[in-house]
């Protein structure tokens, strides 16, 4: 028999891809196109879109911030303005009243005001404190009594200048008794009047201001036997180049045993001011010097003078010499001196001889000074006024009252020194606390600071 023959495995036919027709390639790249735009729009313009809402969020709260701002700045402006006004309004307030019911400020104010030729007020006695209510506000107030005698226009003119006074008071009551056409005696009561409490002040360093209009006065005169050499020294003339009118100095050693102070001075040659230097020199040095530095002033000559020229009130003799250093326009520093030791009482013009070489010039003068030579120690106080330049010669007077011993001493003052207690150590008694503030250009007040140097009345 024949074998039957395995019938072969059946072979699966193969797919024939066909190619795409030009619309089927249409429909996948507008899918392509589709996608992407999908994608970009998702995760790429929509995040865009929500930064820049932030963004356009936060610019429009930074706007009203700083509008905000702006409004705050301009309210602080106003602010400002109002608080200068009121502070301003405070201290014209301050300037009226006593800051504390201090007796020595009222008497260093009432001597001012009521100083008068032919009045004289012998004694000023003084209440206790009391509370006056002024404007619904209660301020504190002392009655001082004060006798008089002399004549009655010059009364007048007291009670005027009480009325004008710069510090708060007024005339309370004043009881007058005839003695003749022409003179009154009596007694007059004054309300003085204080913040204490009320204002935030310091009570220790306490200006009192001088009422205005009362003339040139020389706080010298009032001590019995003063001769006033000043009125007999004749001024040369010349050509004023500093009247120390202007505080623009400063206190400046040569080395380190030399201190002191430059501050203004009642005591003046004319005008309001003049300039006192306070000295004390340990010389152990060949230079040994007390400056005073003008040089802010900006004082300059333009051309050799004759001399330079200036004013120096003395309260005793003294070994040094007086002098300027000077600054070419080379930048050379130079120092002149002239007085040949200070051999005069009052007021007396030194003469400083300036180089004739005019290559040296413009000059700048920059500084004052007072020196002593080698160990010759000294302290004391000038004061110095008008600083001239002279194209003439001319000669100034010399007064017999030069020749006489001096009336002041010198002294330097002590950690926990006062006033008062100055004037006991030398003189047993308090009545010339007066006089020493007057003669050292010393406020009611004011703290002595240890090694200030004073001057004192012999007695």
């Amino acid at each position: 028999m024949e074998a039957r023959s395995k019938p072969q495995a059946e072979s699966k036919p193969l797919v024939k891809l066909r190619p795409l027709s030009d619309n089927e390639k249409m429909l996948l790249v507008g899918l392509g196109i589709a996608v992407v735009l999908f994608l970009g729009i998702t995760f790429v313009i929509n995040p865009q879109t929500l930064r820049r809402d932030e963004l356009e969020a936060q610019k429009r709260e930074l706007d009203d911030r700083v509008t905000q701002i702006n409004t705050l700045l301009a309210t602080e402006t106003e602010i400002k303005s109002t608080r200068q006004n009121l502070e301003e309004e405070r201290n014209e307030l301050l300037e009226k009243y006593f800051p504390v019911l201090d007796q020595p400020q009222i008497v260093y104010l009432l001597t001012d005001i009521t100083a008068q030729d032919n009045l004289n007020i012998s004694d000023m006695r003084f209440d206790k404190p009391s509370v006056q209510t002024m404007s619904d506000m209660e301020v504190s107030s002392m009655k001082v009594l004060m006798p008089f005698d002399g004549r009655y226009t010059d009364l007048l003119a007291v009670v005027q200048a009480v009325e004008s006074s710069p510090r708060r008071m007024k005339v309370d009551s004043v009881t007058i008794d005839r003695v003749d056409d022409l003179d009154v005696s009596g007694s007059m009561s004054l309300l003085v009047y204080s913040l204490e409490g009320l204002a935030d002040t310091d009570p220790n360093v306490i200006p009192i201001p001088i009422v205005e209009g009362k003339g040139e006065v020389n706080p010298i005169r009032s001590f019995a036997g003063f001769e006033d050499v000043s009125a007999e020294a004749q001024e040369p003339e010349g050509e004023l180049l500093h009247d120390f009118e202007a505080k623009n100095y400063d206190f400046i050693p040569s080395h380190y045993y030399v201190t002191g102070n430059a501050m203004p001075t009642s005591l003046s040659k004319s005008g309001r001011y003049g300039l006192r230097l306070e000295y004390s020199i340990v010389a152990v040095k060949d230079e040994n010097r007390a400056y005073v530095d003008i040089s802010k002033n900006n004082i300059q000559i333009s051309y050799p003078p004759d001399k330079l020229t200036l004013w120096v009130y003395s309260f005793s003799y003294c070994p040094g010499d007086i002098g300027v250093r000077v600054m070419t326009q080379n930048g050379d520093v130079m120092h002149f001196s002239g007085s040949g030791g200070v051999s005069w009482l009052g007021w007396a013009n030194v003469d400083l001889a300036l180089p004739a070489d005019k290559s040296l010039y413009p000059l700048n003068i920059t500084h004052l000074y007072y020196e002593v030579p080698l160990n010759s120690d000294d302290f004391g106080v000038l004061v110095f006024d008008k600083l001239a330049v002279m194209y003439a010669q001319s000669a100034v007077a010399s007064s017999e009252a030069d020749k006489e011993a001096s009336d002041y001493f010198f002294y330097k003052v002590e950690p926990g020194d006062t006033i008062s207690s100055i004037s006991r150590k030398f003189y047993g008694t308090t009545r010339y606390n007066s006089e020493i503030m007057a003669n050292n250009s010393i406020s009611a007040g004011d703290v002595l600071r240890p090694g200030k140097i004073l001057v004192l009345k012999k007695r």
